[in-house]
């Protein structure tokens, strides 16, 4: 194990009250505005007193001010859920957010800590320790290192450049664990961005110590319980300080009852935060046109592919297309290509992570586009100005959509998102089923609702794939615990989390 744990010397606290008078203020009249402005929903626990006043800038008592500068250098303003995160996190409440996708959940988790390490706060450690401060979990390697490439431009503003204060590591599977064990030793780690299953193994071979975790972020929690890691996650949280000895933070898209029972049981009095319409537990980013396609015919399918591509596709313009599965994203690849897209390529779940990376890369830089993938490529994905997204076969749940067209109309850009919808499909599913949840969705970003589509969900097929539980704040969740379950031994998994040395 590398260095054992030592408390460097720390400046005085902040006092937290302070930190509330002394921040980028707004009226009571404001900040009721600003809420309904970007549809927000604030749950305060019964008996809880703290100040919910949104931010109107990047002004905080208790930020550090080279934070505030590198922020005010890349952003006009604070987007919704960093307005309202902030506050509460530097009152140290833990904190539910419940946001769409691209919607600057990184910088909200992250700033505080920084800034609560840099005001002594926190305890902090001397480097190198294998002891991190801070983890973050995320449900797949891409998010994972795009919330450490964030974290580590953070340290680099707040340290200017001073190497070896808050050392990030991104940890994952796929690669070998020497590589990850030997920045340990040498480096260190404070900070530590994770997928469940890797760092399950760095613990469990006492690499790592997680006795001393300040500062716990589960980012999209509803994806990493869907993708079968709430054992790990469980086992690794109960590694750590208690809640309460410890703040976390939960960030999710949407907010199912399996979720609501993570939060309960390993957050402390959390401040819930909703932005946009979470009354059903879906969020829809209303930065995108949505497109909904019904094809009676599935053999039409392809020929309605090539029209789209056809009126919307250009070499320099990057569009994502989703299959359900990696038979069919490799069938599309192959037929785009016979078809003249010559710079077509599938992200497919057993590549190896060097041509998993180098084909993000290439996507990035518009080498390569369309991007064919699954949902394991759905989600956490950050890339920007994505200016189309085809959902070529509906996915197998409406979250699954939800997150699927959330990689266009990010960081307040516009987006297209069309969708082929069969409600005779012949695949894994009864499409039809989604009609209903569909529509709404629709309705809920203010979107044009086929008549078709309307149709079916108002036929007794058409609207089965819920099944409501009631929530003090957020309404009903779109699924159980065994609705989701069941949905879970429907899809074919790929675990990234390999045991290579």
């Amino acid at each position: 194990m590398a260095g054992s744990k030592r408390k460097l010397n720390r400046p005085e606290p902040t006092n937290g009250l302070e930190a509330k008078k002394q921040k980028t203020t707004l009226t009571v009249e404001d900040a009721k505005a600003y809420f309904d402005q970007h549809n927000i929903k604030v749950h305060i626990p019964e008996g809880k007193d703290i100040d919910i006043t949104p931010l109107a800038g990047f002004h905080f008592q208790g930020f550090a001010k080279r934070l505030i500068r590198y922020c005010q250098s890349k952003f006009e303003s604070p987007t919704p859920i960093q307005a309202c995160a902030w506050p509460l996190i530097m009152q140290r409440s833990d904190v539910c957010g419940i946001a769409k996708t691209g919607s600057g959940k990184t910088l909200a988790f992250a700033l505080p800590y920084l800034s609560m390490s840099r005001l002594g706060q926190l305890d902090v450690f001397e480097q190198p320790c294998a002891s991190p401060r801070f983890v973050a979990m995320a449900p797949t390697r891409e998010l994972a290192m795009q919330i450490a490439e964030v974290c580590t431009d953070l340290v680099k503003a707040l340290t200017a450049g001073e190497e070896g204060l808050y050392p990030v590591l991104c940890i994952y599977g796929g690669v070998p664990k020497r590589d990850q064990r030997q920045a340990i030793i040498q480096t260190g780690v404070d900070m530590a961005i994770c997928t469940p299953g890797r760092l399950q193994d760095l613990v469990e071979e006492e690499t790592l110590d997680l006795s001393s975790v300040q500062y716990l972020v589960l980012d999209e929690a509803d994806r990493m319980l869907d993708l079968g890691f709430i054992d790990a996650v469980q086992s690794l949280i109960a590694r750590m300080p208690k809640a309460g000895k410890r703040q976390t933070c939960m960030f999710s898209a949407t907010w199912p009852a399996t979720v609501h029972a993570l939060a309960t049981k390993f957050l402390n009095e959390p401040m819930h935060v909703g932005i946009g319409s979470v009354d059903e537990g879906m969020v829809a980013n209303t930065s995108i046109r949505q497109f909904v396609e019904v094809i009676k015919n599935e053999k039409d399918k392809p020929t309605r592919l090539l029209h789209h591509l056809k009126k919307h596709y250009s070499p320099q313009k990057k569009v994502i297309i989703f299959g359900l599965y990696k038979k069919e994203t490799a069938w599309l690849e192959n037929f785009l290509w016979e078809k003249g897209y010559e710079k077509v390529i599938a992200l497919q779940g057993d590549m190896s992570q060097e041509k998993r990376t180098q084909a993000i890369a290439d996507f990035k830089e518009t080498k390569k586009t369309p991007l064919i993938a699954t949902d394991v490529a759905s989600r956490g994905l950050d890339v920007q100005d994505v200016e189309l997204v085809i959902n070529y076969t509906f996915p197998l749940t409406i979250e699954d959509y939800v997150h699927r067209i959330g990689r266009t109309g990010r960081a307040g850009k516009k987006g297209l998102a069309i969708c082929f919808f069969c409600p005779e499909s012949k695949g894994a599913q009864d499409e039809k089923a989604h009609a209903g949840d569909l529509c709404k969705v629709l309705r809920d970003a203010a979107q044009e609702v086929p008549k078709e589509l309307e149709s079916i969900a108002g036929t007794s097929g058409g609207n089965k794939a819920t099944k409501k539980k009631a929530h003090p704040l957020f309404g009903a969740h779109f699924k159980s615990a065994e609705q989701m379950a069941a949905l879970e031994a429907k899809k074919v998994h790929t675990t990234f989390d390999s045991d290579e040395d």
